[in-house]
């Protein structure tokens, strides 16, 4: 796993492309981390991070793919997609696959720090948990 990641870090800093906005055909290479969950009863217990990968199907829709590290509770992959329904805010859907499979829905928004990054806040409600999270996370623009 380790080796996609360095892989996967070497070519997006190789073919970054400087250009901001949603266009079609570009991809978002993103890290997250959990900021806040309803599930978590004491702090430091319980953890999450991910990495996703957005590709730009049209100038407003993308599709994704992606790991999250969970302490304790195994690795899922995540499949999903998003929506942007204004210029900096987007709405999105993920499947969490897993031993005991999940489905998110969530709002998000960015900020854009220069051409290739950008940081994003996102609130997602995972229905078969009955969980809420807040997440954050740094997104670079590639080619």
């Amino acid at each position: 796993m380790s080796k996609i990641i360095t892989l996967v870090c070497v070519v997006s800093t190789v073919l970054a492309y400087p250009s901001l906005g949603q266009r079609s055909g570009k991809f978002l290479l993103s890290g997250y981390a959990d900021l806040y969950k309803t599930d978590v009863q004491e702090v430091g217990k319980k953890a999450q991070i991910g990495l996703e990968l957005n590709h730009f199907v049209n100038n407003n829709f993308t599709l994704s793919g992606g790991i999250d590290f969970w302490t304790g509770r195994g690795n899922p992959v995540t499949l999903g997609a998003r929506y942007y329904v204004a210029k900096r805010v987007f709405a999105r859907t993920r499947a969490i696959l897993k031993k005991n499979s999940d489905v998110s829905f969530g709002v998000g928004f960015y900020k854009p720090i220069n051409n290739y990054l950008l940081i994003e806040g996102i609130a997602d409600f995972y229905t078969l948990e009955g969980n809420a999270g807040l997440r954050a996370g740094i997104v670079y623009i590639l080619f």
